[in-house]
């Protein structure tokens, strides 16, 4: 189970212009602290390139919507530096 609905990081992918078999989600757990367990989602590109989104495992499912615009900002990071290597 993600963090946030795929659904919605879907929805974010496609603003971006990335098809479903562009990119893959994963979910990982760092801990930063001993007492402080953190969930990474990770969302890797085909051609290597990655980016992390940090959130706290502590986080209610109220509270992660406000992770959407991390989402956002890593698919437009990713999207950039592809639309950069075809230019």
């Amino acid at each position: 189970m993600f963090l946030v609905p795929e659904v919605l990081i879907k929805a974010i992918a496609e603003r971006n212009r990335f098809r479903p078999k562009d990119y893959t989600l994963m979910l990982a757990t760092a801990a930063c602290e001993s007492s402080r367990a953190i969930r990474e989602l990770i969302i890797a590109v085909r051609d290597g390139r990655r980016a992390r989104i940090r959130i706290p495992e502590s986080s209610s499912l109220r509270e992660r919507w406000r992770y959407i615009s991390e989402i956002d900002a890593a698919f437009e990071v990713l999207s950039r530096r592809a639309q950069a290597r075809w230019a």
